[in-house]
């Protein structure tokens, strides 16, 4: 492993730089400046409040902190979560809670500005500190109850009336005596409210600016001097829970640089901590400072797991991270001396590395980093040379690998998109052993996410033949040992059931489309089958043009939508995979006017119409309608698209592959010479078209070479066919775009003078300098 100069290096640091071999692969920002106060909490800065502590309201340290300790602790994307598309029962009680929470913090924010009565002049009662701290711990809780949605309004409502404690920080006690002002606990209810809000960067800036300004508030009040402070009230310290939400807050960012604000919020941490101890020594400071623990480097490693600017940079920091922290940890136990604070690695942190090469990457580099890092992680477990689990130690929850951790190894695998099913073995020889060790008493077990990844590695296994029985086989595992063990957590889940749909989906056996439905019917018998449940279903029935099939199971699913179950409702996805299933099948005229009668139906609903793909669909359909008017239909579709394009309507935008389907329209053009004459008209004028409209693509090998086709089959004129051959070959050559099979084309097309010269002559490299090496011809292979 590498190592760079310390970004974290230039703060001070415990153990004058704990990270000092360590450097980030990315560069700090300058801190943005977040103005995120709404206009009310802004009112406060200026507000006197006239408010008391009574002999109730006074500050207490008997709220569960645990609360706090258990989300911040919380890893920043769990491959475990599964967001339920189910309705919840008590969604329909969400909107009273929050009405009722708005109508008392709207009261509480109207005492602590210093008024006597409400809007409807009615009298306001005094209030204490215990009836402030309730609402703003149900905020939190509110934002929890909207999961996988962003809950940004109910955060901002709990800071509301922190700034407006916050406020009475300023005055002097002299003016109001005891004031209603929080405590650390306070902030962080804030805290952990933005971290769990969903609103990405936006709300890590908001925890961000908190966090800074709790920070500037204590130095503050530490550069007074004595008499000075016995005059205001002691802004809270931040705590250990404090430093590790705001790192959870960046983790689930979503940020590019995600990682290294986490790192900056460390570093401030140890900064924080170093000066309290600096000055406490000197006997000039009252606070203590927080140290990091297992969880603050544990949200570190999550916020670089997520690096979406450099996924593998991200994978790389963690385990250098990882690889110093296991390095000092074993210095330490073979008692040599170590500076700085030791913390011990755990399965924790090793299941954030394995996560983090699991996101690095479709290839096999990802998966062996995670099978290495679980090995490593068996090894330290078994040898001991980190030292013995401290029970009495909370945040030390040993090395042993957990479900977790052989669920993101699985999930490792199959990721790797392996064709060749190599991939999908090590995720089943995972599987196996994880239902093993469950045999056997262990507390590892399988769950549904790694039976979904071991089937999502078989789906992709398009090499193996009987990659989707496979894939079944493990499904119907799954369903008997639910059955076996009376564990319902081990009942197939849609999205398994989805999984086993895709690889039967994606088979190349003659039934595979049925099985996909069988499939889809097993799922019935266990769970609600969604959306995606039957698009695939359809999409099988697409590939292999089975258009009655298609045209039940749609019907069917607009059945089931008209009858409550509007997950179902066909969707354009479901559209177009019926529109392919026209397009492959063997109807032929009718396939054609068929698929164009229901375009114009999908262009007249209300809440779907037709993107670019139902459009290449019918131009499709037409081109294996055998209708000798086939080109001149699909060319009115092609002019119906640039209409629309040209008026802005839609999100429509014609490409090259739209154009190539149009010349292929026109290539495969039967009938009489009429007709074909007319068919390669509408292909040179759609290839000129191409040319004058570089925002919709460049001609590839595979537009010249159906421009070839369409030239020689309808051409009657030989001279002229070859007049028009040997000039798309001199536009291609020009492009770089001359592949085996324009060249075939051409060869095949011309005469055999024209054909010998051209051999003699040789074929330039430069003819093919933008085709991949096993598409270029022959002669110019090196």
């Amino acid at each position: 492993m590498v190592y760079h100069n310390s970004v974290w290096g230039r703060r001070r640091l415990c153990s004058k730089a704990f990270w000092q071999h360590l450097g980030s692969s990315i560069e700090p920002r300058r801190r943005p400046i977040c103005n995120h106060v709404n206009k009310l909490s802004r009112d406060f800065f200026n507000a006197k409040s006239a408010f008391h502590f009574n002999a109730e309201g006074h500050f207490t340290t008997s709220r569960d902190l645990r609360y706090f300790s258990d989300f911040a602790s919380s890893r920043a994307v769990n491959v475990e979560s599964n967001t339920s598309t189910e309705p919840n029962d008590n969604e329909v009680s969400t909107s009273g809670i929050s009405d009722e929470l708005d109508k008392e913090t709207t009261r509480l924010l109207a005492i602590l500005g210093g008024s006597e009565t409400d809007a409807d002049g009615n009298v306001l009662s005094q209030i204490t500190f215990q009836e402030i701290d309730q609402i703003m711990e149900k905020w939190p809780n509110q934002s929890c109850d909207h999961s996988g949605t962003n809950t940004m309004n109910e955060a901002k409502k709990s800071e509301s009336l922190l700034l407006a404690m916050e406020q009475n920080l300023k005055l002097t006690n002299t003016n109001n005596g005891k004031k209603l002002v929080p405590d650390t606990v306070s902030y962080n209810r804030v805290l952990h409210a933005y971290a769990m809000s969903g609103g990405g960067s936006e709300a890590a800036e908001h925890a961000q600016s908190i966090l800074d300004r709790m920070l500037e508030n204590c130095r503050e009040y530490e550069s007074m001097d004595h008499n000075d402070q016995m005059q205001y009230c002691k802004p809270p310290e931040p705590s250990v829970i404090t430093f590790n939400t705001v790192i959870n807050a960046w983790a689930k960012s979503g940020t590019q640089i995600s990682g290294s604000w986490a790192e900056q919020v460390f570093a401030s941490m140890e900064e924080w901590y170093y000066e309290c101890q600096e000055k406490r020594d000197n006997g000039e400071s009252s606070y203590n400072g927080a140290l990091p623990n297992s969880r603050t480097f544990s949200g570190v490693m999550d916020a670089w797991a997520q690096n979406s600017a450099n996924i593998n940079a991200g994978a790389e920091r963690v385990l250098a991270i990882l690889e110093h922290m296991v390095d000092k940890r074993r210095r330490l136990v073979r008692g040599e001396a170590v500076e700085g604070v030791v913390i011990k690695p755990n399965v924790v942190m090793f299941n954030s590395a394995i996560h983090a090469w699991a996101n690095a990457g479709k290839f096999r580099r990802g998966a062996e980093r995670a099978e290495e890092l679980l090995k490593m992680l068996e090894h330290l477990d078994s040898s001991g040379d980190l030292g013995l689990k401290d029970e009495n130690d909370e945040d030390d929850v040993g090395l042993k690998p957990n479900t977790r951790t052989l669920s993101l190894v699985i999930d490792a695998w199959a990721r790797c998109n392996d064709p060749s099913g190599a991939a999908a073995k090590f995720a089943q020889d995972k599987l196996d052993l994880m239902e093993n060790l469950y045999r056997q008493g262990s507390d590892v077990k399988p769950n549904y996410v790694s039976f979904t990844a071991c089937i999502t590695a078989w789906a992709r296994s398009r090499l193996v033949p009987n990659a989707a029985e496979r894939a079944e086989a493990i499904f119907d595992r799954m369903r008997q040992l639910s059955q076996e063990l009376n564990d319902t957590s081990l009942r197939p889940t849609v999205t398994t059931g989805n999984a086993v749909i895709t690889a039967w989906a994606r088979s190349r056996r003659p039934d595979s489309a049925s099985n996909a439905e069988r499939v889809l019917d097993k799922l019935e018998e266990n769970c609600r089958p969604n959306i995606y449940s039957y698009n695939s279903v359809m999409d099988a029935y697409a590939k292999k043009g089975w258009v009655r099939s298609s045209e039940r199971l749609l019907q069917k699913m607009k059945e089931l939508s008209e009858n409550g179950d509007p997950d179902v409702r066909p969707s354009l996805i479901t559209y177009n995979s019926y529109l392919n299933a026209l397009s492959k099948g063997q109807l032929k005229g009718n396939g054609a006017r068929k698929a164009e009668a229901f375009l114009k139906k999908m262009e007249n609903m209300d809440d779907i119409q037709p993107d670019l793909r139902s459009y290449s669909a019918v131009i499709d359909c037409w081109a294996h309608s055998g209708e000798p008017a086939q080109a001149k239909c699909a060319n009115a579709l092609m002019r119906r698209v640039l209409d629309l394009y040209e008026r802005g309507i839609g999100d429509i935008r014609p490409d090259l592959m739209l154009f190539t389907r149009l010349i292929n329209a026109c290539a495969k053009t039967n009938g009489n010479q009429r007709a074909r004459y007319d068919a390669l008209k509408i292909a040179l004028q759609a290839f000129e078209d191409l040319k004058k409209s570089p925002q919709f693509g460049s001609p590839d090998s595979r537009c010249f070479g159906t421009l070839m086709t369409a030239i020689s089959r309808c051409s009657s004129d030989k001279e002229e066919a070859t007049r028009l051959l040997q000039a798309v070959l001199k536009q291609c050559s020009n492009a770089g775009q001359v592949n085996d099979v324009v060249l075939k084309l051409f060869l095949r097309n011309v005469p055999p003078k024209v054909r010998d010269k051209f051999i003699s002559n040789g074929i330039p490299a430069q003819w093919s300098e933008n085709v991949p090496n096993k598409h270029r011809p022959r002669s110019l292979h090196a």
